[in-house]
C-alpha cells in the first residue's frame, strides 16, 4: 500500500496560506484536515508547539502531549477510528506519531497527499524535512503592503490612524521581509521539494497557476480545482480599498530597507533571543468549536493538560514574532 506524501504550506499570516491550503484540499486525491469553523483549512502548530511544549522522551510527558493534541480542534477533526488513536497514542516519537496520524487520515480518504498548514511552522521547516523526506512544500510570501494592509484589517479589527499604529505597520512590514528571506532560504537548501509563490503572481495567474502548483507537487491534474470555503480576505471590510496612507508605505519602504542590511542569522537571534523564548501556546487549539468524537468516551483532557504545559512557553514575543 502506497503511503500518501506530506504536503506542507508555509508562509506568514496574511500571506495566502489558507487560500493555498484549502485549494489543495480540494484536490481529489489530497487530505486536509478542514471545518467551516475554521474557514476551511485548520492550523496543528504540531511542529511548533506540541512537540516542543511538552517532553516526549518522557512517557508520561508523552502520554499528556499525545491526549492533548487528540482533544484539540485539529486532532479531534481527524477523526479518528478507534484502533488508529489506539496506534498512534503508543508511539513515542513526535515526527513519527505526526504522520501516522495524518496518514491514517488520509487513508480513510483514500487519498495519495495530506496537506498540512500552520504559519508558525516556517521556522520548523527544515526539521519537517529531514523528518519526511518524501515531503513536498509550499512556500507563500506576500508584498509586504498587501500583509500589512491585511494584518491592520484582519478578522473585522479597526486599525488606528496616524502615528499611532505606526508601530503595527513596522512590524508587519519588518516580519514579512525577514519570512520572506527564511522561506527562500529554505527553498534554496531544498530546491527539488519546494515550490516558492508570490501571493499576488499566484492570485493573477488564476488556473494556469493553481496547475502549475498541482504539478510541481507530483499531483494529478484537476482542471478547474477551486476551494471549497470562502476567501479568509480582510479587503471586504469597509474603508479597506484605500486603507494604507502614504505614511504608512513610508514606513513599510524603511523596514523593508532595514531588513535587508540585517543579517539573516542576526534576526535568527533576534527572533529566538538568547535565552531561547518561545512563541505563547495559541489556546486556540481547544476552541470547542469542534465536538469530540462519538466514539470516545470519558472526560476531556485539553483543558487542564494545555493550561499547565503550556506554561513555560508564555513568554514575552521576540521583535520578529508575527
Amino acid at each position: 500500500m502506497t503511503t500518501p506524501r506530506p504536503i506542507f504550506v508555509l508562509g506568514l499570516q496574511r500571506s495566502g496560506t489558507t487560500l493555498i491550503g484549502n485549494l489543495l484540499a480540494a484536490h481529489p486525491d489530497v487530505a486536509g484536515v478542514t471545518d467551516p469553523r475554521h474557514r476551511g483549512i485548520h492550523e496543528s502548530v504540531f511542529f511548533s508547539h506540541f512537540a516542543r511544549a511538552w517532553d516526549w522522551t518522557d512517557a508520561i510527558a508523552r502520554a499528556q502531549a499525545v491526549a492533548a493534541f487528540l482533544d484539540s480542534d485539529y486532532g479531534r477533526l481527524l477523526d479518528l477510528t478507534d484502533e488508529d488513536r489506539h496506534r498512534v497514542e503508543h508511539v513515542g516519537d513526535p515526527e513519527v506519531f505526526f504522520h501516522q496520524a495524518m496518514t491514517a487520515h488520509a487513508r480513510q480518504q483514500g487519498a495519495l497527499a495530506w496537506v498540512e498548514k500552520s504559519p508558525h511552522h516556517v521556522h520548523e521547516a527544515a526539521r519537517i524535512a529531514a523528518a519526511y523526506p518524501d515531503a513536498r512544500f509550499v512556500a507563500i510570501h506576500r508584498d509586504s503592503a498587501g500583509l500589512v494592509r491585511s494584518r491592520l484589517w484582519a478578522y473585522g479589527r479597526v486599525p488606528r490612524t496616524g502615528l499611532a499604529r505606526l508601530p503595527a505597520v513596522l512590524r508587519g512590514a519588518l516580519s514579512n521581509a525577514y519570512h520572506r528571506r527564511v522561506l527562500r532560504r529554505f527553498a534554496r537548501q531544498f530546491p527539488e521539494r519546494v515550490s516558492v509563490l508570490d501571493y499576488r503572481g499566484f492570485v493573477s495567474g488564476g488556473d494556469a497557476s493553481v496547475a502549475a502548483m498541482v504539478d510541481a507537487l507530483g499531483l494529478p491534474p484537476a482542471p478547474g480545482l477551486a476551494p471549497e470555503y470562502a476567501p479568509n480576505s480582510s479587503f471586504a471590510a469597509p474603508g479597506v480599498a484605500g486603507g494604507l496612507t502614504r505614511a504608512d508605505h513610508a514606513a513599510i519602504a524603511v523596514a523593508e530597507t532595514l531588513s535587508a542590511l540585517v543579517p539573516l542569522w542576526l534576526l535568527d537571534r533576534l527572533r529566538t533571543g538568547v535565552s531561547g523564548r518561545r512563541p505563547e501556546f495559541p489556546r486556540w487549539v481547544w476552541s470547542g468549536l469542534v465536538p469530540p468524537p462519538t466514539t470516545r468516551s470519558g472526560p476531556s483532557f485539553a483543558a487542564p493538560l494545555g493550561a499547565e504545559a503550556a506554561a513555560p512557553l508564555q513568554e514575552s514575543p521576540s521583535p520578529c514574532r508575527d
